[in-house]
C-alpha cells in the first residue's frame, strides 16, 4: 500500500483506562490540581527514553512528540517507527520508467509516522474513556501503539489505599478499541442523504489501447427517496 501525500485515512476508537484487577481508581488523561496522569506519565517516559517499543534489533516504534491544545480539546500524540535495515525505499522516474534507491546515507533509518488524536471531553462511565483518531499507516498501526502505551502506564506505578486500610501499590490499564463506521441507515435517522454514489475503477479489458487510452472511473449515483421523516426504523 502507497500512501497519498495529500491523503490521510483516519480510523475512529475509544481509549479506556482502568485499574489493574479493579485496584484503585484509574489515571485520567489529565487531571487537575498536579495529580497524576497518563499525559505526565508518557511525557515522563519520553524524557527517560522510556517510550519506545523495540520490536527487534533496531527496529522501533516511539512516542516523539505530545501537543495539548486546551483551546480545541485535543491532544495529538506522533508515534514514529523506523529501522535502519528497512528495505530502501525505491523511487521511479515517470517519462523513462527508470528507477533509483533513495540517497539514504549509513547513520539513517526508513521511517513512518502516526498521528493520535483523543478528545479531552471524557465520556461519562464507569472508568475515564476518551473518543479518538487515528491515522492508518502500513507498518505502524493500533496495535503497535496500544502495546506502547500499555506498557508506560505499566511502569507508572502509584500507591492507593484498599478494604484493610493498607497502602498497596497498581497501575493503570488502557483498553484500546476501534469504532464501527455509522450504517446508512443510521445516518438518514438523524439527517437527509440526497443521494449516494458509488465508484469503482475503469477497466479497459480487451482492448488493444495500452499506454494510449485512460479508462475513467465507473460511477453510479442511487437516488434515496427517504427522509428522516419517512425513514422507519428496524
Amino acid at each position: 500500500m502507497l500512501l497519498d501525500r495529500h491523503c490521510r485515512f483516519v480510523l475512529r476508537h475509544r481509549l479506556r483506562f482502568r485499574p489493574e484487577r479493579n485496584h484503585g481508581v484509574p489515571l485520567s488523561f489529565q487531571a487537575q490540581h498536579g495529580a497524576p496522569d497518563v499525559e505526565h506519565a508518557l511525557r515522563d517516559a519520553m524524557e527517560a527514553g522510556r517510550a519506545q517499543l523495540v520490536l527487534r534489533n533496531q527496529d522501533v516504534v516511539a512516542l516523539t512528540a505530545i501537543d495539548v491544545r486546551p483551546a480545541q480539546r485535543v491532544a495529538v500524540l506522533l508515534f514514529r517507527r523506523s529501522d535502519p535495515n528497512a528495505a530502501t525505499p525505491i523511487f521511479e522516474h515517470q517519462p523513462t520508467r527508470r528507477i533509483r534507491r533513495a540517497d539514504k546515507a549509513d547513520d539513517e533509518a526508513v521511517a513512518v509516522s502516526a498521528h493520535l488524536f483523543v478528545n479531552l471531553d471524557g465520556i461519562e462511565g464507569g472508568h475515564p474513556t476518551y473518543r479518538a483518531i487515528m491515522e492508518e499507516v502500513p507498518g505502524l498501526g493500533r496495535s503497535y501503539v496500544h502495546h506502547l502505551i500499555a506498557d508506560i502506564l505499566r511502569n507508572t506505578t502509584y500507591l492507593y489505599t484498599d478494604r484493610r486500610g493498607e497502602q498497596k501499590e497498581t497501575y493503570t490499564v488502557l483498553d484500546f478499541y476501534g469504532i464501527k463506521s455509522d450504517k446508512i441507515g443510521d445516518v438518514m435517522a438523524r439527517s437527509t442523504i440526497p443521494f449516494v454514489q458509488l465508484v469503482r475503477p475503469g477497466k479497459l479489458e480487451g482492448f488493444d489501447t495500452e499506454g494510449m487510452v485512460v479508462p475513467r472511473d465507473d460511477k453510479m449515483t442511487l437516488s434515496i427517496r427517504a427522509t428522516p421523516e419517512r425513514y422507519a426504523s428496524p
